[in-house]
């Protein structure tokens, strides 16, 4: 399996490329590259930049959203095909154990039963960061809860390799 990250990691490095392009074109005189159907139009210059920079980190934390939620769904996906492959079908309790399988693995806890079941494949180090990955992108999807800081500062580079990683010594890539 290819590792399901990379499709991530393309459009996230689109999206910051053009945010640099657009960087760039703020940098010229833009008021005729610039029309009235974009979200610069008749800004002053420093207030787009700003604009700018406060979608650049909106994007990183997504970026780091859409990261583990495509780990999550890859790893429940190899748990469910696992459960299907390990128990025979054509018998009426193996088919509602598998079943009851496949059904239970989509409510599994990320850091309670999802990671942790991978333990006999990957580090406890390893493991760690994951669920600080987790933890990060919780705070992110619950709306970044200014009452709460970020439980830690999780940029898509680190997200990127340590998810890959996991998946790798989890045996999925």
């Amino acid at each position: 399996m290819t590792n399901p990250l990379d499709a991530v990691l393309d459009w996230y490095n689109v999206a910051r490329d053009s945010m640099r392009v657009t960087a760039r074109v703020l940098d010229k005189d833009p008021r005729n590259i610039i029309t009235n159907r974009h979200v610069f139009y008749a800004q002053p210059v420093n207030q787009a930049k700003e604009q700018l920079e406060e979608a650049k980190e909106r994007l990183d934390d997504l970026v780091v959203l859409a990261f583990a939620a495509t780990f999550e769904r890859a790893l429940r996906d190899y748990l469910k095909q696992l459960g299907t492959n390990l128990i025979t079908p054509g018998d009426a309790l193996n088919d509602l154990v598998r079943a009851a399988v496949q059904d239970d693995v989509e409510f599994w806890k990320n850091s309670e039963r999802l990671i942790e079941v991978f333990k006999p494949r990957a580090s406890p180090n390893l493991i760690g960061q994951v669920k600080q990955i987790m933890d990060f992108r919780n705070w992110v999807a619950h709306g970044r809860r200014t009452d709460r800081p970020a439980p830690s500062n999780v940029v898509p580079q680190f997200a990127y390799r340590t998810l890959s990683d996991f998946l790798s010594a989890a045996g999925l890539v």
